[in-house]
């Protein structure tokens, strides 16, 4: 059984070593998840995410294959976002920092695609 730590005026609690702790629900004798708990999602749900992004990465070599442009920066984006927050989620800092940087460099591609398109070729 644990002992609730004590808990100020304003119901914050307050750890032995005097730090703040984010406030106890008193009824559960549970404390908040932190940020990072919000992030997590089913070992089902990462699966699902890391199929899509197979399946977003096989289409855009496929793309890079046929030479589809732009094609190939709207496929390889979702790859590097499912990527990044699987490599975030599990602490993989190469993995993580890595998709961020080429998730950073399609975003430029695609803003400079629909910035220096000719409008004329609107339906191209």
């Amino acid at each position: 059984m644990t002992v609730p730590a004590p808990v100020n005026a304003l119901g914050v609690a307050i750890s032995a070593e005097g730090g703040w702790q984010p406030p106890i629900n008193r009824e559960a004798g549970l404390t908040p998840p932190d940020w990072r708990s919000r992030l997590i999602i089913s070992g089902r749900g990462e699966t699902i995410l890391k199929k899509l992004a197979l399946i977003s990465g096989i289409a855009s070599v496929v793309a890079v294959v046929l030479d589809l442009y732009p094609l190939t920066m709207f496929l390889s984006l979702p790859f590097c976002l499912i990527w990044s927050y699987c490599g975030w989620l599990h602490n993989e800092p190469q993995l993580k920092w890595v998709n961020i940087l080429f998730m950073c460099l399609y975003a430029y591609g695609i803003m400079r695609y629909f910035l220096m398109r000719d409008p004329s070729q609107a339906g191209v």
